[in-house]
């Protein structure tokens, strides 16, 4: 590649292989991420054996794409000469790629596929393969020199072409990055039945607000509103012709299929004439561009299989997380493998013809893989031409109606079971509500938030209930044992909104393990970019949306003086003790319908609880009994200075009492207390073994003020208290 690098080119470094397979199509090599912007403007200096160049004003060439005999020999009998010329190699047809110097009067990329003309035109971000020893889909030229100017006849051609063309920014964006319906249209035909996986995708939107699609998830024709089946028809017509992957013959079958599944159908002849011409003979348009879309070589850069389940499985490998990953659409489902050889074992045994270890690694196509509760489940157009996206996420109902309330409206009934229970479970209304507007900001939003709840209470209070009743809105969550947190590997992370941490301070026997389990909790909630690493994977960077929900009924993992990320939530009730819940069938029933309220509880949260500002979203709720949590976990000096700092005063007096220090309490109620009262108090704290200057010293590292005073000549040092309770505001 190094003789296009001295033309001065911006030429783009390609690892992997670059080879003609079977019918024409080729292997895809492998692009870094962001390679166009990159390498648009720095200047490429990795001669690699295979390699391309961004076509436009910043290498100063347009290319000319002939993918047909016609084209190619219309073009080169109006330039003989010209000699930068890529030939295509292994086609069984004359095909190639003429260079030429960069016109300003030539249009943007565009590509004409019709009877006459396979052309694709490059120019400003365009890319294409270099003819380069490694590249063996092309002939390595013997000599390279700077391309010629454009003929005028040539540059006549491209005019008049480019009034009919399609845009067409990179001929691979297509097939890299459109969502391909192939494969389950042509279960579809197989089957000759209605399949709930390909009419969740198929469904225009402006039919999923009706009632069976808010239940089920999809849409069969047959509850297609009356009146309503020639707008579904025409919208499912622009779905499928929009495809890249269907062609003509695929949709006209498609189409009569899914007509014959009303119960009254389409007359044919009224199908064909209102539906099925005006797509096939590009009449269809939407502001004045044609839908259909399909392409002969969408499968370039596919890899699919069919299962011994008759349905079709997508292979792709996402090079970030160094993952492999099996789509089924259908039935909205996907597998990962860290390894090739677990990938191959899966195909071998649910695949019907397979290809061998070497086809799957030179034709398996790219991924960026994401969990996204906005989008739908499966492949989507990114931004990235090398490669397509693919969305892991499925979406519960309960987060669709979070997102689009409306859509429930008719069919809500006030969640007053769950609603009685939240009120059981946090009695103290203010962290009630803060509770609820968090959850809800988190399953509207689902951004980061360093907050950790930590809900610690009675056996029975009712955590675990919460925690599934959560699960089952989210779809999933995250529950590592104490062992795996403990471990380097970290998959529970990736992809997950929400990991419940249960009993970890109950668990964790040695002060060690808690310092690390602590140390990890700060390091996951310090930041949203950390090293996720599963087992037998190298680790990669992540952004995490994980939200740490903390459980204990005893020995907690104790809180840090200063922490700013856990809201204690205080759980004081025994579920099943509350006169309610015998009245409204015992705690089995209550478990069972709370869960069954899990999309009116959605309603409600959408409807009725407020949102979190982002500010209070990112911080802690702070409350006398996360106070009193930490207070606990320190040692004597520290405890009373704490507790002072922050007004405990009730806390101070009880802790006296217990300490059988009752003229310390009632310094303290009275709010006028000595460094001589408290030494009393620290002294028994310490079997007397406390050293005074160390109290000292702690009291004044906390900024409390130790004030001298002198009465009848004798010199006394009073403590100067807070004045008011920071949390009196709020009760």
């Amino acid at each position: 590649m190094q003789k296009y690098i001295d033309l001065g080119w911006n030429t783009v470094p390609l690892k992997g292989k670059l080879e003609r397979l079977e019918g024409g199509a080729k292997t895809l090599p492998i692009f870094e991420k962001n390679w166009r912007d990159k390498y648009e403007k720095v200047t490429n200096n990795n001669a690699t054996a295979i390699g391309g160049a961004i076509t436009g004003r910043c290498s100063g060439i347009i290319a000319i794409d002939c993918d047909n005999t016609n084209t190619w020999d219309i073009f080169r009998a109006l330039d003989v000469d010209n000699k930068m010329v890529f030939l295509s190699k292994g086609k069984g047809y004359k095909a190639g790629t003429l260079i030429y110097a960069y016109d300003d009067d030539l249009p943007s990329s565009f590509s004409i596929q019709d009877n006459n003309f396979a052309l694709d035109f490059y120019s400003n971000r365009g890319f294409i393969y270099l003819a380069t020893a490694g590249n063996k889909t092309k002939v390595p030229l013997a000599e390279v020199s700077q391309p010629p100017s454009l003929p005028p006849a040539v540059k006549a051609l491209l005019l008049q072409l480019s009034i009919k063309q399609k845009p067409a920014e990179s001929a691979v964006s297509n097939v890299f990055t459109a969502s391909c319906l192939n494969p389950l249209v042509t279960e579809l035909l197989k089957r000759n039945k209605y399949m709930p996986g390909l009419f969740k995708i198929i469904t225009p939107k402006d039919f999923r607000s009706v009632a069976q699609y808010v239940a089920k998830g999809h849409l069969h024709p047959n509850d297609v509103p009356a009146g309503r089946g020639s707008e579904y028809m025409s919208k499912v017509s622009a779905i499928l012709g929009s495809d890249i992957s269907i062609d003509e013959t695929m949709y006209m079958e498609a189409m009569v299929t899914i007509n014959e599944m009303f119960s009254k159908p389409m007359q044919s002849g009224r199908l064909e004439k209102t539906i099925l011409d005006p797509m096939l003979t590009r009449h269809a348009s939407i502001d004045g561009v044609p839908i259909w879309k399909y392409e002969d070589n969408w499968d370039a850069h596919r890899l699919i299989i069919q299962s011994k389940r008759q349905a079709a499985l997508d292979i792709g490998f996402d090079d970030h997380r160094n993952m492999y990953y099996v789509v089924d659409e259908i039935n909205q489902e996907f597998k990962s493998f860290a390894r090739d050889s677990e990938l191959m074992a899966f195909i071998e045994a649910v695949a019907v013809a397979h290809p061998s270890k070497k086809e799957v690694k030179c034709s398996v196509p790219m991924l960026n893989v994401k969990s996204d509760p906005s989008e739908t489940f499966g492949f989507h157009e990114g931004a990235d031409p090398t490669a397509r996206d693919l969305n892991t996420f499925i979406q519960t109902p309960e987060l669709a109606i979070l997102r689009d309330p409306e859509i429930y409206e008719a069919k809500y009934t006030k969640p007053l079971l769950t609603i009685k229970y939240m009120e059981t479970l946090i009695p103290d209304p203010v962290m009630r509500n803060y509770v609820t507007s968090f959850i809800k900001t988190k399953l509207t939003t689902f951004k980061y938030s360093p907050v950790i709840l930590y809900f610690i209470g009675k056996h029975g209070s009712g955590k675990d209930l919460f925690v599934s009743l959560l699960e089952k809105m989210m779809g999933s969550m995250g529950r590592p044992t104490v062992k795996e947190f403990l471990e380097v590997y970290n998959g529970y992370m990736l992809d997950s909104y929400f990991v419940q941490l249960d009993e970890y301070g109950n668990q964790l026997t040695n002060q060690r393990d808690k310092d690390e389990a602590l140390g990890k909790i700060k390091a996951y909630t310090g930041k949203p970019k950390i090293r996720v690493r599963e087992m037998r994977t190298d680790g990669f960077d992540y952004y995490h949306h994980v939200t740490f929900i903390m459980t204990a009924n005893k020995n907690p993992l104790m809180i840090e003086d200063g922490d700013r990320r856990v809201t204690l939530i205080n759980t004081p009730n025994v579920l099943a003790d509350a006169m309610w819940i015998e009245a409204a069938g015992g705690m089995s029933d209550v478990h069972d319908r709370i869960m069954e309220e899990s999309k009116d509880w959605a309603y409600y949260l959408a409807t009725e609880v407020p949102a979190l500002n982002m500010t209070d979203y990112m911080r802690a709720y702070e409350s006398e009994d996360k106070l009193k949590l930490i207070a606990d976990s320190l040692y004597a000096a520290g405890r009373i200075a704490f507790c002072i700092k922050h007004c405990m005063f009730d806390y101070l007096v009880d802790m006296c009492d217990d300490y059988e220090c009752p003229d310390v309490g009632r310094a303290f109620s009275n709010r006028h207390v000595t460094l001589d009262d408290l030494f009393i108090l620290y002294a028994e704290m310490t079997d007397h073994n406390g050293e005074q200057r160390s109290l000292t010293k702690v009291i004044k590292t906390h900024g409390i003020q130790i004030r001298p005073t002198s009465k009848d000549g004798v010199k006394s040092y009073n403590i100067t208290l807070p004045e008011e309770n920071p949390f009196e505001a709020d009760e």
